[in-house]
């Protein structure tokens, strides 16, 4: 059994109020949809606050003596000193090189987005079961599915529809659908997509740009950061503790956007030490250890950046990595170009 220290400002310490936060932001939601009396929110409130605060202990781990202060590592979660992994995968019925974007759930779920046969799949690792739902077009384009996201909140995961230029949202327990059409202001096709689930804001990115937008879905309103001329090749964006990271394909950079402030940070993932191009092009944020993980084309390579420490570490994994995940117990999940979906833990 692996225990890790945690502190004030760990990723651990991050994980359990960020879950705790997100649990409670959707209890508020649930008062008001059930119009109860102002008088009986607060005792109803404090109620679900400890189930929440329970649940996530739970999920994430057995706490400790307050000396020792620790947390169980998770199984398939990779400790921030760990260098070797173990790899694991799962074969894709009726594979063809379609995936877009990957993104998992709370239970462990991988959902991933199929192109070219225009569906959004689930993969449920234990019993080795997949669901498909199918994206309808508009006329004669197809929907082409390509970036996708899972929001804590509802349970709900977004997708973008490259080939309509369509924001979705898919509700799997009811198989409902649905949609907003992008401003005529778009400059490209859009590409990915990942939300911020406390504030209901949906960022995306598109093709040929070198622009991140976010979409207030309540207010319904954009912003847009324009990036360096070097970030002209972003091919994918996660959401951190603190910013939005993105690929640099270009350039061979990881990139960070802190929106609050407009700064940008940026690191270099290129060198001869670790025998790759260093050309990014997926990648995913690891709410255990506050890591980004990220794949490299045509290399069989995974990495993974230590934002905290300006730290990288590389992987080569049998067939080549074309979309990246993390649960939140801190396992990575990729699809690759055999049709296979792998596990590094």
């Amino acid at each position: 059994m692996t225990f890790t220290k945690i502190g004030e400002n760990s990723p651990f310490t991050h994980t359990i109020l960020n879950n705790i936060k997100n649990e409670t932001n959707l209890v508020k939601r649930l008062l008001v949809m059930l119009q109860l009396d102002k008088s009986k929110r607060l005792p109803v409130m404090a109620i679900a606050v400890v189930l929440c605060i329970a649940s996530t202990l739970v999920a994430v781990g057995m706490i400790g003596s307050p000396e020792l202060n620790i947390l169980m590592t998770p199984v398939f979660a990779i400790p921030p000193d760990q260098q070797a992994v173990v790899q694991s995968t799962w074969i894709i019925p009726g594979f063809i090189p379609e995936i877009g974007d990957m993104a998992s759930d709370f239970a462990g779920n991988t959902y991933y987005s199929k192109k070219i046969s225009n569906k959004i799949a689930r993969l449920d690792p234990t019993t080795n079961m997949i669901t498909e739902w199918d994206i309808s077009g508009d006329g004669n384009a197809t929907a082409r599915p390509t970036g996708i996201a899972f929001d804590p909140v509802d349970g709900s995961v977004y997708f973008t529809a490259s080939g309509t230029n369509k924001i979705g949202k898919l509700e799997p327990v009811t198989n409902m659908i649905t949609e907003w059409s992008l401003p005529n202001s778009s400059k490209n096709v859009i590409q990915d997509i990942i939300i911020q689930p406390d504030l209901g804001s949906l960022y995306f990115i598109e093709s040929n740009g070198s622009a991140i937008r976010k979409l207030e879905t309540a207010a319904n309103t954009f912003t847009e950061w324009t990036l360096p001329i070097s970030s002209s090749n972003i091919s994918d964006i996660t959401l951190g503790f603190d910013g939005v990271y993105f690929t640099e394909s270009g350039a061979n950079q990881i990139g960070k956007l802190e929106p609050a402030t407009n700064m940008i940070t940026e690191w270099d993932i290129s060198g001869s030490e670790w025998n790759s191009s260093g050309d990014p092009k997926a990648l995913a944020f690891d709410p255990t250890t506050g890591s980004v993980y990220f794949t490299e084309s045509g290399t069989n390579t995974i990495g993974r950046l230590e934002p905290s420490r300006d730290a990288i570490t590389k992987w080569q994994v049998d067939g080549n990595p074309l979309s990246i995940t993390v649960t939140s117990a801190g396992s990575v999940f990729y699809v690759d170009d055999q049709g296979q979906v792998g596990r590094l833990g």
